[in-house]
């Protein structure tokens, strides 16, 4: 099966969880691509049998607003190139990094669900969530991995 991860990350997180998961999905025999959002075009994502999207949770800063719990800026980005594009059968998954001490923890794995249902993609499996990756990075790779694992026998059943 052919992969692709689209990533968003101000302090690096959510690409070092990219990056468990491309170990997981590698290690069974997959094509694995690793891509910042901020580097893909919308029609890339027809080369692949399962998209993967996922973004830290930040703050975005205006000269007249601030507006809590948005995609990372480079996903902002991406979704914006992404208007009027539909992937009808298209397989997605999710994951969101966040701190659960925010008013609205891994908010941005809700706006991603929102993009899929809107591209006309299918979302495969639950969303990870995962809550403050470098204070216990040990524990939230683990999450990943196992997480990773379970949604590559769930698409590989279908």
């Amino acid at each position: 099966m052919k992969i692709i991860i689209v990533y968003g990350t101000n302090s690096s997180s959510t690409r070092v969880a990219s990056e468990a998961m491309q170990e997981v999905w590698s290690r069974a025999g997959n094509t694995v691509v690793l891509r910042s959002a901020h580097d893909v075009q919308p029609e890339e994502l027809t080369a692949f049998d399962l998209v993967t999207f996922g973004s830290c949770t930040w703050e975005l800063i205006t000269p007249k607003r601030h507006f809590e719990g948005q995609l990372q800026q480079h996903f902002i980005e991406f979704k914006n190139r992404l208007a009027g594009r539909q992937f009808p059968g298209r397989r997605f998954a999710i994951f969101g990094l966040g701190d659960s001490s925010y008013t609205n923890f891994c908010i941005a794995a809700n706006h991603l669900e929102a993009l899929v249902k809107q591209i006309g993609g299918t979302q495969v499996g639950q969303t990870l969530r995962v809550d403050s990756f470098f204070f216990d990075q040990d524990a939230n790779e683990k999450k990943i991995r196992a997480w990773a694992k379970g949604l590559l026998t769930a698409v590989s059943a279908k």
